[in-house]
């Protein structure tokens, strides 16, 4: 694990002790603002930086003959050939940056060039990943040249891991770094379930991903995937992204998953049939709609098109022009309502209806049978940051901060914008699970510091609040006093969202130290009922009953017949 650097100065970390993949993830989530130096070997070793800002890489000087800049524009269809000839002669002949001669001359605009920046700095860092040794240094609050936005081209980490692993880790150096991981149990968190369409995984790996989100043997999974080295790079991915639980835990989840599968399975069934009568489907940014990855590919590469596509044909001139409009909203951060093209008192209906209409047009899927192939990348990029916007509006809590922010200042929708909604919800996930484990390990001073720093960029979480909670009550005398103000506020916790299982969980366990036992076992029987995962809540209720059982037969025993109305005769 990689700690946070001083922000006083820099400070060197060794690729032996932390691969790439795990460097560049410790970063992202310690949200680095600054610049990482280290050395490319070939073709001789120079000295090149990185730069991030907010954890995520957005300017390199890493060389890449392969990653050239009108290479890339023209790989990801955003000019011809003839436009980056024509841009490359202005550029004999009057000199200056490819990129900015492309705008110059209207073959490319600001979001085009931006986008094509950001996937040329990803497609060069990929090559990183090929170190395997040295020492890198970490110089914090360091800023790209020029120090100014047009250098700030943020990288997708999680796909930048997938691509650079898929490019330079081969099975001898995969069973090196996972070693024992890979003879046990391993179960993906719901992190990884949230954020799995983010790394590109092939599609072809769906039923891995689904097996691995219920916990499986690894040796068992190499055996079932489309091939082995391709289901380890998979489970590499979420290891160095701490995205998966080992061993006993991991094990747990496949029982438990196991045990309620059939009736879960039944549940689903009928929910489904349900909604698809009642309410338009909602789509999620799954990897379903993302690119198939060749392991021996330096960055991944798509499906080829069909041969009856045209890029740029007439019929879909009008679809394009759209998706250029909606990339210039994503580019300059446009608000989730502007996104959406709605006024800020718009209604859950009216959202709704918009959400719908863009799903339906812009889902990556439905890109081959309209011989829209060729634009997949730049739609899943659009519809990555629709979903986002969509989940902003359609959380109440998160909806009316929005609006509240609006109507202070129209501009403050760049403070909410999704890319800074789903950094913080990474961040906050991230000290959630600290404290967790700090729970479990007694540690309950620190785990109250983990879920405070939590709460500072997801406020509302009744389940980390409901946690902090409990650290508060363990580390006060726990009198009465102490046990009513954590139960009121636990009260509170359950009353606004009365699904959180955890603040059942906890509440029972303050009431058990109340004495209100019958209440105790209604906390733990909703809590279980709520996550049928928190086994401990039903253990806690197994106790009860079993306690009150004992209670029920003694007092019998005791009123049965005449010697329970006398009292026990003594020899």
């Amino acid at each position: 694990m990689v700690q946070e650097p001083n922000q006083g100065g820099s400070r060197s970390v060794a690729l032996e002790r932390v691969s790439p993949p795990r460097l560049f993830f410790a970063l992202l989530r310690r949200r680095f603002s600054g610049a990482l130096h280290l050395e490319q070997p070939t073709p001789e070793p120079v000295a090149r930086t990185v730069w991030f800002h907010g954890g995520m890489p957005v300017y390199t000087d890493w060389a890449s003959e392969r990653d050239l800049l009108g290479e890339v524009l023209i790989g990801e269809g955003l000019i011809t050939p003839a436009q980056c000839d024509q841009g490359l002669s202005v550029k004999a002949a009057e000199g200056g940056p490819l990129g900015e001669i492309l705008q110059r001359l209207e073959c490319i605009d600001g979001a085009g060039l931006s986008r094509g920046m950001s996937r040329q700095c990803a497609r060069k860092l990929a090559h990183v990943f090929e170190l395997r040794g040295g020492n890198v240094g970490l110089e914090p609050g360091a800023s790209p040249p020029g120090n100014d936005a047009s250098h700030r081209h943020p990288v997708n980490v999680l796909r930048l891991i997938h691509d650079g692993v898929a490019a330079y880790y081969d099975e001898l150096r995969l069973r090196a770094e996972l070693g024992a991981v890979l003879s046990g149990h391993v179960a993906a968190t719901g992190v990884f379930g949230r954020y799995r369409g983010h790394f590109s995984f092939a599609a072809s790996l769906d039923p891995t991903l689904d097996a691995l989100t219920r916990g499986a043997v690894a040796e068992r999974l190499l055996g079932q995937g489309p091939s082995p080295l391709l289901v380890m790079r998979t489970i590499y991915c979420a290891w160095a992204c701490q995205m998966l639980e080992l061993g006993p835990r991991a094990a747990e989840s496949e029982a438990t998953e196991a045990s309620t599968e059939s009736t879960a399975t039944e549940g689903r069934a009928e929910n489904t049939a349900n909604t698809a009568k009642s309410s338009p489907r909602i789509n999620k940014p799954t990897d379903r709609a993302l690119a198939d990855v060749t392991p021996s590919g330096g960055t991944g590469t798509t499906k080829a098109a069909t041969p009856s596509v045209r890029r740029g044909a007439p019929e879909h001139a009008a679809y394009e022009a759209e998706l250029a409009k909606l990339e210039a909203q994503v580019a300059s951060d446009a608000h989730a309502f502007g996104l959406f093209s709605l006024e800020i008192d718009a209604s859950r209906k009216d959202i709704r209806q918009a959400w719908a209409d863009l799903s339906r047009k812009f889902h990556p899927d439905a890109l081959a049978a309209e011989g829209r192939f060729y634009l997949r990348d730049r739609v899943q990029r659009v519809f990555a940051a629709v979903s986002e916007a969509y989940s902003v509006l359609s959380d109440k809590d998160a909806r009316a901060k929005l609006k509240a922010a609006l109507a202070i200042r129209p501009d403050a929708g760049r403070e909410l914008d999704p890319a800074t909604i789903v950094r913080n919800a990474f961040q906050a996930e991230f000290e959630t699970r600290d404290g967790d484990k700090l729970v479990k390990a007694g540690s309950y001073a620190r785990a109250l510091e983990a879920y405070e720093r939590s709460l500072v960029f997801s406020p509302d979480e009744i389940d980390v609040i409901a946690a902090a909670q409990w650290c508060r009550f363990q580390l006060t005398p726990r009198n009465r006093d102490d046990a009513q103000r954590a139960a009121s506020v636990l009260d509170s916790a359950v009353a606004s969202q009365p699904s959180c299982a955890r603040a059942h969980y906890y509440l029972g366990l303050v009431r058990l130290h109340l004495g209100l036992e019958r209440m105790a076992l209604v906390s733990f029987d909703t809590a279980h009922e709520a996550d049928p995962k928190l086994i401990d809540a039903e253990r806690q209720a197994h106790a009860i009953r079993i306690k009150n059982k004992e209670k029920t037969k003694a007092r019998g025993k005791k009123s049965f017949g005449l010697r329970g109305l006398f009292g026990r005769r003594s020899d």
